[in-house]
């Protein structure tokens, strides 16, 4: 399904990334569809977060371009952008205090004029998007005060209200407890259902395999794996991107991704 222009969401044409010399990503294309929801797995240090990094427009491309809805990103303005695509980023911190309300607040920017205050409707969209994140006790509460799981959580709602097509996520459920995590990436792919486009990075073999439409598996030599879910994610895929036996296990009807801790060295 592509968006009403006809084109994809997110776009990579001959996609190139390197950090310090070395090769992560060499001549991708891929095609990111409104509802689709794509995962991000790989080893550490195998470009996970490069890639996001690189789709959000903070991460030097050396090769090839990103669209966005047929546009390249490259010759789009701030405030295209801004209303197009979001990003959460793996790491933040908090220059000052603010209440959990008006950081998420702060994603409206983009959709008011220069000298607009945010009213009804953007707080309606911010009580909306903590909502969804488990987040609507604590309003009120200073975002530094708040534990890592909850400031992570803030940060899932203030990309929920920026209203864009396209959501790029790095680890949204890193610091969660296993109810948030299962809470965010139900809510994450209820969103995909209804037309956004979603990329985000995992290290839960489990949770992506059972949310994702599909997936994209960083070997961590520059070359990759992409395409539908259940035709990218396998024990041999797995075993092979993570350099350690994983196997496949059916139980009850669902899959198991399960590591083989009889083992320390990588697979030949």
């Amino acid at each position: 399904m592509t968006d009403a222009s006809g084109s994809p969401r997110l776009e990579l044409r001959n996609l190139g990334l390197r950090v310090a010399g070395r090769d992560l990503i060499r001549a991708l294309d891929l095609r990111v569809n409104a509802g689709e929801m794509w995962c991000v797995l790989g080893a550490n240090g195998s470009g996970k977060s490069t890639l996001l990094n690189g789709l959000a427009g903070l991460q030097r491309i050396h090769q090839g371009t990103v669209a966005f809805s047929g546009r390249d990103a490259s010759r789009m303005d701030p405030l295209q952008l801004a209303r197009t695509r979001g990003f959460m980023p793996q790491t933040f911190s908090d220059a000052f205090s603010s209440k959990v309300l008006d950081v998420v607040l702060s994603a409206r920017h983009p959709r008011l004029s220069l000298w607009e205050w945010g009213g009804d409707e953007d707080h309606s969209v911010a009580l909306a998007a903590l909502a969804a994140v488990g987040m609507s006790e604590l309003i009120g509460r200073d975002v530094t005060t708040l534990s890592g799981g909850e400031r992570q959580r803030v940060a899932i709602a203030t990309l929920l209200a920026q209203q864009v097509d396209v959501m790029l996520l790095d680890e949204p459920t890193a610091s969660l407890d296993l109810h948030h995590q299962i809470l965010v990436l139900a809510h994450l792919q209820a969103l995909a259902r209804d037309g956004k486009a979603i990329v985000y990075s995992i290290h839960d073999p489990h949770l992506a395999y059972e949310y994702s439409t599909h997936g994209i598996l960083l070997l961590g030599d520059g070359t990759l794996m992409h395409g539908p879910i259940r035709e990218v994610m396998s024990g041999a895929s797995l075993s092979t991107a993570f350099r350690h036996p994983i196997s496949e296990k059916l139980v009850d009807g669902e899959v198991f991704f399960v590591a083989d801790r009889t083992h320390s060295a990588p697979p030949p």
